[in-house]
């Protein structure tokens, strides 16, 4: 169990702030050469070491996806993107899903066997785990329409969207004919990259959105999922197929807190081509801990040690993977993000 816990723990920092190359360069010695794996992949591989291969085919952990029983998702920083280096990664059995050259990316599954040869290829710089989207949903259908007042808007103006074309970026948009029939779709939507149709379609649900607030505006899609190099991609596509506006509702949980990361460089530069970009700022609900800064020990002596006491006397705020939640101390339970 201890060892469950110390991997949850590290994959959750990993998939979180720490994964922002807070130490890009973690680099440890093997029998193979010099190694660059994040802390969340040797946490993984320190696991495996010790309980054996068919502890990783059964983990089920944030942040950790597996291909197949034998290969793993991650992010590998590479120094240059060409056919050689995506040759020798392909030597090595990796299957490359996407890759961005003005970011060093690469977003691939790597076999498990060849991890370690893996990173010791001479371009690349390190491995950790991706960079996954979360959708920024709510429970209830939208009145938008009404409720802002679009309606009268509209008639006031006369205006409908004629003109405009508006991009939008979910997880997928997929099974939609009977929207186009029924007209709660256009029938000249145009979808770039439909997402994987086992997603819940709330792209699907943004168009028709979209589309009873400006129902004479032409609609494109491009799913946004699974990884941030995905949501890149449709930034990027959308403002090259013309879109004057762009919405998305989709988020990543580890981004940047001082300085913009690439998800929101991309949105900067689509902006600087006039492209108006809006986002769900997103709605977490119980799925966080909030409370009042309260000092542990306020009596220390030290002016440099804060620790914050979450409840009862307690410094530590403490993650139950079997159920997903927070709990520490003594604050509320919450979900975590």
């Amino acid at each position: 169990m201890h060892a469950w816990w110390f991997l949850f723990v590290l994959l959750w920092g990993a998939a979180s702030a720490l994964a922002q190359e807070v130490s890009p360069l973690l680099v440890k010695r093997a029998n193979s050469g010099q190694t660059r794996l994040a802390s969340s992949l040797l946490a993984v591989r320190e696991l495996v070491a010790r309980e054996g291969m068919a502890t990783l085919r059964a983990l089920s952990l944030p942040g950790l996806r597996r291909a197949t029983a034998d290969t793993l998702e991650v992010y590998l920083h590479v120094t240059a993107l060409t056919p050689a280096t995506l040759a020798a990664l392909h030597r090595e059995g990796v299957q490359v899903y996407r890759t961005s050259s003005r970011f060093g990316l690469v977003y691939a599954a790597v076999p498990w066997a060849a991890l370690e040869a893996v990173a010791a290829l001479p371009f690349v710089r390190w491995l950790r785990l991706p960079v996954y989207a979360v959708r920024r949903t709510g429970s209830v259908t939208s009145r938008g329409d009404e409720v802002m007042g679009v309606q009268a808007l509209r008639a006031q103006l006369g205006v409908d969207g004629s003109g405009v074309r508006v991009g939008i970026i979910s997880d997928s948009l997929t099974r939609f004919q009977e929207a186009v029939a029924s007209g709660d779709l256009p029938a000249d939507l145009l979808v770039l990259e439909p997402g994987d149709p086992r997603d819940s379609n709330e792209g699907r649900a943004m168009a028709e959105i979209v589309h009873d607030l400006a129902p004479g505006a032409t609609l494109l899609f491009h799913s946004g999922f699974p990884t941030s190099l995905d949501m890149i991609a449709a930034v990027e596509a959308l403002v090259a197929a013309g879109a004057d506006i762009i919405v998305d509702d989709v988020g990543f949980l580890d981004e940047p807190v001082f300085e913009d990361g690439p998800v929101a460089q991309a949105v900067q530069q689509a902006v600087a081509q006039g492209v108006l970009y809006v986002t769900a700022a997103g709605n977490s609900a119980d799925r966080h801990y909030q409370g009042p800064y309260q000092e542990f020990n306020p009596h220390d002596g030290d002016p440099e040690v804060n620790l914050h006491d979450f409840g009862g006397g307690d410094p530590t705020l403490a993650v139950d993977p079997r159920r997903g939640r927070l709990a520490g101390g003594g604050a509320p339970v919450a979900q975590p993000l």
